[in-house]
């Protein structure tokens, strides 16, 4: 008997630790860490950042963009650095900006954002912001990236009238009803939820680029230099648990259905999608038919980073057309 008493002591003792201690990490505030310089402005966009590069000359045509889950806005650096493309970078709340030398603006143009910080909601406030503010009729083109996807859609839902004539893509997309991989499926689990602070800390000290990389090929450096700094992007595992919890919500009550919202545009599907299950993807996908999906071979969940060729040309008109397979 004084034995079990002594084992429930101890079991609890390291309960009570491990609650403390999961408490203090989710608070710890993270140092930024510049990544890249930024060749425009940054606005302070609510408790998020929104990058703004003007075009040289009359612009071809403008970019609206959002980064996924634990990455920043060099994601679409390389994609859209023709200097004829005007480009709108909105970065995660509560993320670190990659370019941390260049000081910020307060942007005077958007409203006040009701959404809770680290919510698809917030950052889809934000993306509305930036769309209302440097979009033009016919020219202009939104990209969502993984959870960008989602609140590229959540943006349809919430300001139709922005995307009346806006060419759409949804790389990789976090989908109504989508599915983790069962490869990391744990982390979307509520004991996975409680972990996060220790999961993700552990991360940290990991050489993340490369592991990431082996897990999602096909590898190359590309890749591994910009996976290598996801576990510091985030300011806080706060962060971090706030977008898991928030995504796994936002997929439970949003319907395919709702993917009509988008009138036009491309899905891009990586061919080995190591991070979303693919199954589910074109399941849900079956309630959009008037968009356009392509799956280029050789492709993981970063789709356009390991093939950038793959990626429609801003002001094509047909999106379907030149898409290598």
């Amino acid at each position: 008997m004084r034995f079990i008493v002594i084992v429930l002591l101890v079991l609890a003792a390291v309960a009570g630790l491990m609650v403390f201690s999961r408490k203090k990490l989710l608070q710890i505030k993270r140092p930024g860490v510049h990544r890249e310089d930024f060749p425009g402005t940054i606005y302070e966009v609510g408790q998020g950042l929104v990058g703004h590069r003007a075009a040289q000359g009359t612009p071809r045509a403008v970019v609206v963009a959002i980064h996924g889950f634990m990455e920043d806005w060099r994601y679409f650096s390389n994609l859209y650095a023709s200097p004829d493309l005007e480009l709108a970078l909105v970065n995660n709340s509560l993320y670190h900006c990659p370019d941390q030398l260049k000081p910020r603006e307060k942007a005077t143009w958007p409203q006040p954002n009701p959404f809770a910080p680290g919510t698809i909601a917030h950052d889809t406030h934000n993306l509305c912001e930036a769309l209302a503010h440097f979009g033009q009729p016919g020219i202009t083109r939104v990209h969502g990236h993984s959870r960008g996807g989602a609140v590229v859609l959540e943006a349809a839902l919430q300001r139709p009238e922005l995307f009346a004539h806006v060419d759409v893509v949804l790389e990789a997309p976090l989908l109504p009803g989508a599915q983790p991989h069962p490869s990391v499926r744990f982390v979307f689990s509520p004991a996975g939820m409680y972990f996060i602070p220790f999961v993700y800390g552990l991360l940290s000290l990991l050489p993340t680029g490369r592991l990431m990389a082996r897990m999602n090929p096909p590898i190359h450096e590309r890749k591994i230099r910009y996976l290598d700094t996801v576990s510091s992007n985030p300011c806080t595992w706060q962060a971090v648990d706030v977008n898991v919890r928030d995504m796994v919500q936002w997929r439970q009550e949003r319907h395919p259905s709702q993917l009509a919202a988008l009138p036009r545009g491309t899905v891009l599907l990586g061919e080995k999608d190591m991070i979303l299950d693919n199954q589910s993807l074109k399941a849900a996908l079956e309630q959009a038919k008037h968009l356009a999906v392509v799956q280029p071979a050789n492709t993981s969940h970063f789709v356009t980073l390991d093939r950038p060729e793959v990626l429609p040309q801003p002001g094509q008109q047909d999106p379907t057309t030149a898409i290598p397979s």
